[in-house]
């Protein structure tokens, strides 16, 4: 399972970029790229938060259900 999920993230491109941002980064294309990796930089560390809680939750849960 976690090779699926880490060759998803590896082979996917990000492209999640405000308008506003993608605009003012279209004219120059060296740090459109330099967005992208901070974008997937900020992302990673947030999704990582959100699993653990999820999974502390779940877990707490199924616990207290048995």
């Amino acid at each position: 399972m976690k090779l699926v999920i880490g060759g998803f993230l590896a082979g996917t491109v990000a492209f999640a970029q405000c308008s506003m941002c993608r605009t003012a980064v279209a004219a120059n294309g060296a740090s459109a790229k330099s967005l992208n990796l901070a974008v997937v930089v900020l992302f990673v560390p947030a999704m990582c938060l959100f699993c653990g809680v999820m999974l502390a939750a779940f877990r707490g849960n199924r616990n207290r259900d048995e």
